[in-house]
């Protein structure tokens, strides 16, 4: 299994969201969310149900899968629920703000952590991939406000701050939640509560 296409994967997957919400609109993206979270779902139950799919669906598509998901759920499960919990209850800039952190941050924090990870600070995760997290989440935000959307909304450095610094956290001890499900979460309640 290669770690790489894994990461292309979440990178991807993860963009396709905020960007789509970014131009569209809080009900289509609901929708839209909501329909391919039921049909993962869907195929979720009856991989768990019919082990022959099961196996099929790891031999296919071995690169998209930690090991651990054989016997549970995919981590794009999660994902999309998290986009959908945000995308529902936070304000636009802050849940596409919230997202983009998740995909690109998390694939920083992973790459550097991997390649250049010395200090182990917990759960096997290091102080370099969360400095990675951290910073591009900064930075994430920073570009962000120079977007029309996000600079008519209020996005300020302080929340931006905020954000990341919550986001960094929540993806280092999500030991118990997946982190696709706690950091959109998470990010969006916390920045929405500082709005």
């Amino acid at each position: 299994m290669k770690k790489w296409q894994r990461n292309v994967y979440h990178l991807g997957t993860g963009l396709l969201f905020p960007i789509g919400y970014y131009f569209g609109n809080k009900t289509g993206t609901i929708i839209t969310i909501s329909i391919f979270f039921l049909i993962l779902l869907t195929l979720e139950i009856v991989r768990f149900k019919h082990p022959g799919f099961n196996k099929w669906a790891f031999k296919h598509l071995n690169p998209l899968f930690k090991p651990k998901e054989k016997s549970h759920l995919v981590g794009t499960t999660y994902f999309l629920l998290g986009t959908l919990i945000a995308v529902i209850f936070a304000p636009k800039y802050i849940a596409i703000l919230s997202l983009t952190f998740l995909a690109i941050s998390d694939v920083a924090a992973a790459f550097v952590g991997e390649r250049c990870g010395r200090i182990k600070i917990f759960n096997n995760k290091t102080l370099e991939g969360s400095t990675a997290f951290f910073l591009t989440a900064l930075l994430i935000g920073i570009v962000f406000m120079q977007l029309p959307l996000m600079r008519t909304e209020g996005l300020n450095l302080q929340l931006i701050l905020w954000g990341s610094l919550t986001a960094t956290l929540v993806e280092l001890f999500s030991y118990k939640v997946d982190d696709n499900l706690s950091i959109p979460v998470i990010a969006s309640l916390v920045m929405t509560i500082l709005a």
